[in-house]
C-alpha cells in the first residue's frame, strides 16, 4: 500500500477530514518490483490514473477525482517491506542442500553477507545472504 492524495481535474486535493475515511489515501500498487525501482529517486510526484477507484469514490462519496499521486519516498517504504518480508521467507526456509552433521566454513567465507552497489543505490547479495543463513541454521 503506498500512501498518496487524490486530486480533481483543477489539480485541486481531495480532502479528507473524518479520520475514519483516511484510508482512502492509500491504495495498493500493483506494479513490479523492478518499475518501482525505476520510480525511486524521482523529484516529482508519482500520477497514477485509477478509473476503477475514482468511480467509486464518485458513487460512495460523491466526488469528482481523476488521479492519485504519491512520492519517491513512499515506494521507497513500499520496496522496503517487500525486502524485509523476502528476508523473512528466506530465514524460514529449509537449506535442501546441506549435509547431516556440522557444516564448516572457511575462513574466508565466515562473511558473505555484502552490500554491493547497483542501479538503484546499495542493495543486499541474496546469494551471499542465503549461504549465510544455511550455515547457521541447524539441519531439519
Amino acid at each position: 500500500m503506498v500512501r498518496g492524495q487524490w486530486f480533481d481535474i483543477y489539480r485541486r486535493p481531495l480532502v479528507i477530514s473524518n479520520p475514519g475515511l483516511d484510508f482512502i489515501n492509500e491504495i495498493p500498487l500493483r506494479h513490479g518490483v523492478l518499475e518501482l525501482e525505476g520510480v525511486v529517486g524521482t523529484n516529482e510526484g508519482i500520477t497514477v490514473a485509477l478509473p476503477k477507484y475514482v468511480d467509486m469514490l464518485r458513487d460512495k462519496l460523491r466526488v469528482e477525482v481523476n488521479v492519485f499521486r504519491f512520492t519517491s519516498p513512499a515506494v521507497e517504504q513500499v520496496l522496503a517491506a517487500i525486502k524485509a518480508q523476502l528476508l523473512d521467507r528466506l530465514a524460514m526456509r529449509p537449506c535442501k542442500h546441506r549435509a547431516a552433521g556440522t557444516i564448516t566454513t572457511p575462513l574466508e567465507e565466515k562473511e558473505i553477507l555484502q552490500l554491493q552497489p547497483n542501479f538503484y543505490g546499495l542493495g543486499i547479495d541474496l546469494k551471499a545472504l542465503w549461504k549465510r543463513l544455511c550455515s547457521r541454521t541447524p539441519h531439519r
